[in-house]
């Protein structure tokens, strides 16, 4: 599954489409703002409350 955003110049795919993940990392986390309280982001990554400004290939990212 994907969505392509008409407002946006990039794709999105479902990971749990992915049979491999080799080479794909962690850049951040989105839509943090809807995550339960009960969940805690720990890593150190830039974290959203929903996209990024610069998008999800931006440089923030």
């Amino acid at each position: 599954m994907f969505w392509d955003e008409a407002a946006r110049d990039t794709v999105s795919v479902l990971a749990g489409n992915l049979d491999d993940t080799e080479g794909l990392s962690v850049k951040g986390h989105i839509f943090v703002k809807d995550k339960g309280p009960y969940y805690e982001i720990t890593d150190g990554l830039p974290q959203f409350e929903g996209f990024p400004p610069q998008g999800t290939r931006g440089e923030t990212l």
